[in-house]
């Protein structure tokens, strides 16, 4: 009887033909590849995080080299000088751009919605002072001038929801416990109304630099200024009108609510009606 080869012979004759190691190629097609997990293209926001990042980096290893005391070159000194003035005007740029686009968009519902009530209002007061005048062709001149007060102090608060500073945290025309816009006619104004006002009086150029006014001085360069986030823009037009289709679907769904509560409580008085009718007609059979 012959007798059975050993185990490591058997490896030792397969293992080096089928699995070859050390780099050689292998001749089996059925050999999987390995892929590589592409990662994810960065998008604008990120790269510009890193632009900025880097400068600020730089602009941080050169101050530390000119703190160090080392000496250096006088043409290097000037080189260096000009890279650190030109990255940190590059940086105030880039982080005023920013917080000019965050201050828009942060703002931007409550002027929404300010603008809208002002609207509203003006139209309702140019309707009253025409209606009183056909209606009062003697109407005594102190109610014209109240009448025209009212609407020079409601075009005022329309131009100030549209011209409001920018980079300032807006200050709201309608605090909330005054009922209605008519009814905050007679409230106090904020500071920059009165300037608001001065600008209208001034022209479009004045609006746009109390628009564009810098706390920190001066207007916002153009360069600078992100057009597609301004008041009157087609991007903000376009949220407008999202918004205001918001506003009237709520309305409208406020409308359904209250006729579907009134059908119930229609119903349910039917109902409770119908029920003292038949229980007076029983009654009576039964004492028949």
């Amino acid at each position: 009887m012959p007798s059975k080869r050993p185990i490591s012979e058997v490896d030792g004759a397969t293992g080096e033909d089928s699995h070859p190691h050390n780099g050689e190629s292998s001749s089996n097609p059925t050999k999987r590849k390995r892929f590589e997990k592409k990662s994810a293209p960065k998008s604008k926001k990120s790269k510009k995080a890193e632009s900025i990042n880097s400068l600020k980096k730089r602009v941080r290893t050169i101050e530390r080299r000119f703190k160090t005391g080392e000496a250096l070159p006088p043409n290097v000194t000037a080189d260096l000088q000009r890279e650190l003035a030109t990255h940190k005007s590059v940086i105030a740029e880039i982080t005023l751009r920013k917080k000019r686009r965050d201050m828009i968009s942060k703002y931007h519902m409550v002027r929404f919605f300010e603008r809208r009530k002002a609207e509203r209002l003006l139209k309702q007061l140019r309707r009253k002072a025409v209606e009183s005048a056909d209606a009062d062709a003697d109407a005594d001149d102190k109610e014209k001038e109240d009448f025209q007060s009212q609407i020079h102090k409601a075009e005022v608060d329309l131009c100030y929801t549209r011209n409001y500073p920018y980079l300032e945290p807006y200050i709201s025309l309608y605090p909330r416990d005054v009922n209605g816009a008519m009814s905050a006619l007679n409230t106090e104004r904020p500071p920059v109304w009165k300037e608001v006002e001065e600008a209208m009086a001034a022209g479009e150029a004045a609006l746009e630099n109390l628009r564009e006014r810098n706390p920190q001085g001066g207007v916002v360069p153009r360069k600078l200024r992100d057009n597609k986030h301004e008041e009157g823009s087609p991007f903000q037009k376009q949220k407008d009108r999202q918004e205001k289709e918001k506003e009237r679907q709520a309305k409208k769904e406020k409308k359904r609510e209250l006729r579907f509560e009134r059908k119930a409580a229609r119903e349910a008085a039917e109902a409770e009606s119908k029920g003292d009718a038949a229980g007076d007609e029983s009654d009576g059979g039964f004492f028949e």
